[in-house]
């Protein structure tokens, strides 16, 4: 079975894939457009083919005006993406073609997946006392927009230094900034909410605040269902969101979580004053921490659980130092305590 236009210059036949990249050239002749265009392009091409799911033979291959025009002159096709994907497939059954076009041009053209627009959402574990529902209709509130965004400002102050978010495209970022959401979230709504997230990048410029719309908001069922009854210890989460290019954004998520402990340890007050401000201080606020992927949050309440368990059998007992890199090996996190 053959597929043409997958993509501009990309075909298919059976489990072979072809793919023709466009110099800057031939790219702004044909769409117009500017050099970031032109990036962008190649970043769109990139994903195309990393979107196809089962297992294919890519054979890439650059383009040429002049052999393509020659082509389509003793072909039935009309100019457009379709025949330049029935050319790519052409030259590629051709080996002696492939290898002159090869030869021409050795290098071919890369897309510059550093400069990729990321998002990576985090999670910091609070630990809450809710002594009734009141305590879950108070989680349930906006936190102070401007008092999140003076939190934010200080924890990027506490986190190694990148270029500052900027915007080169539609697609490319050079450097990367964080936000915070402006609510407290609960477990149920995690999975949910790490969409959402992903899909409203805030630009730089922005205060330092991503809005959590009010659906995700902590809810006394989900509260209920989580810990059994109340008086409890209450598992929250406050979304820290990190924007920008690909490579700055993955040094800061990973840094940020083989650190947490040294890094948690130095901003835990920053936390604990707008969380007191939201009312939770002194004794129904425990120590923020840890640093979360959403992937993680269940095995974390697992691990809580359990800690309960434990500590009914000796609440002296000492927690266990992190595994590799820093983080707890499941089930051996700090566990928070359980209300008696």
């Amino acid at each position: 079975m053959v597929t043409y236009g997958l993509f501009d210059g990309v075909a298919r036949r059976d489990h072979l894939v072809v793919a023709a990249i466009y110099g800057l050239e031939d790219y702004v002749a044909m769409h117009g457009g500017t050099a970031d265009d032109y990036l962008d392009y190649l970043l769109r091409l990139d994903e195309a083919l990393n979107g196809i799911r089962d297992p294919v033979r890519v054979v890439w291959l650059p383009f040429d005006m002049g052999m393509y025009r020659t082509w389509l002159e003793g072909s039935s096709w009309q100019d457009g993406p379709e025949a330049r994907s029935a050319w790519a497939l052409a030259v590629a059954e051709d080996p002696a073609r492939l290898a002159e076009l090869k030869k021409r041009y050795p290098v071919l053209p890369a897309a510059p997946v550093d400069e990729r627009i990321t998002v990576e959402v985090l999670y910091l574990a609070v630990p809450v006392i809710c002594e009734g529902e009141e305590d879950v209709d108070r989680l349930a509130r906006q936190l102070n927009s401007v008092e999140v965004a003076e939190l934010c400002a200080r924890l990027r102050a506490k986190m190694p230094p990148v270029p500052a978010l900027e915007r080169l495209s539609q697609l490319r970022a050079r450097g990367a900034d964080l936000f915070l959401g402006d609510r407290l979230v609960g477990a149920g709504d995690v999975e949910e909410l790490d969409g959402f997230l992903r899909s409203v990048a805030p630009d730089e410029g922005t205060e330092g605040v991503v809005k959590v719309p009010r659906r995700f908001r902590v809810k006394r069922a989900g509260v209920l269902e989580l810990v059994g009854s109340l008086p409890s210890l209450v598992p929250v989460f406050l979304p820290w969101v990190l924007v920008g290019a690909r490579e700055d954004v993955g040094f800061l998520a990973e840094w940020a979580q083989v650190s947490h402990q040294l890094f948690l340890a130095r901003v835990a007050p920053d936390v604990e004053d707008l969380l007191a401000s939201a009312g939770w201080g002194g004794e129904k606020l425990g120590r923020p921490g840890p640093l979360l992927e959403a992937w993680e949050i269940p095995d974390f309440l697992d691990a809580v659980s359990a800690e309960f368990g434990r500590e009914e059998e000796d609440p002296g007992e000492a927690y266990p130092d992190p595994g590799p890199g820093g983080r707890r090996p499941p089930g051996k996190r700090r566990g928070l305590r359980r209300v008696k």
